[in-house]
């Protein structure tokens, strides 16, 4: 019976860290702006195709980045005009970045 117990109490300890520790909407944002630019957003046709690498992220507006608060974390996704894409998930007070392959 003491053996549930401190399980029980180390299972309460994990998610209060966790909730505690997800990072606010603001570092979330700036972490996926520039975690944007490192994905290839280009769109044959409607982009310069001079230079498609010279995209920043300040061309990206708040509005377009997402913030899923799923109790213990928060998932950060991008919808641009063609898609919506996981950019990242945030937690322990940190961003955590998703590869472009992994994003869709």
């Amino acid at each position: 019976m003491k053996l549930s117990y401190v399980i029980l109490m180390l299972v309460i300890i994990l998610i209060a860290v966790g909730y505690f520790t997800k990072p606010s909407n603001e570092f979330c944002v700036q972490k996926a702006k520039e975690n944007i630019q490192t994905f290839n957003q280009s769109v044959p046709g409607y982009n310069n195709p001079v230079n498609p690498e010279n995209r920043s992220g300040n061309d990206v507006r708040p509005d377009q980045i997402m913030i899923l608060d799923r109790f213990l974390w928060k998932e950060i996704r991008f919808a641009s005009s063609s898609n919506v894409q996981l950019v990242g998930y945030a937690y322990l007070n940190k961003f955590h970045k998703v590869s472009e392959k992994n994003a869709n």
